[in-house]
């Protein structure tokens, strides 16, 4: 299986983008291939969606990455930063 995994909070700004683009495939029948699911701000609960059985997740959320308001970048995982 496929994810689209929508993260934020409405009540956060700019934060609730993920569910934001989530609320718009749903509502315009855009899942062709792949569930689309709001997380909320949950993150953690998207661990239940990495089993062995899951292709591909596409994780949509908002980041301090230092950008203009509605710019956007791509990565994977191996190159996020951490200050963990």
């Amino acid at each position: 299986m496929r994810y689209l995994i929508g993260l934020g909070n409405y009540l956060a700004g700019d934060d609730g983008v993920g569910v934001h683009v989530v609320e718009h495939v749903v509502a315009n029948g855009l899942e062709h291939g792949f569930a689309a699911v709001d997380l909320g701000a949950n993150a953690l609960n998207m661990v239940a969606y990495l089993g062995s059985e899951t292709e591909a997740v596409l994780a949509v959320d908002a980041a301090y990455l230092g950008l203009e308001p509605g710019d956007y970048r791509v990565f994977a995982p191996d190159e996020v930063e951490t200050q963990k």
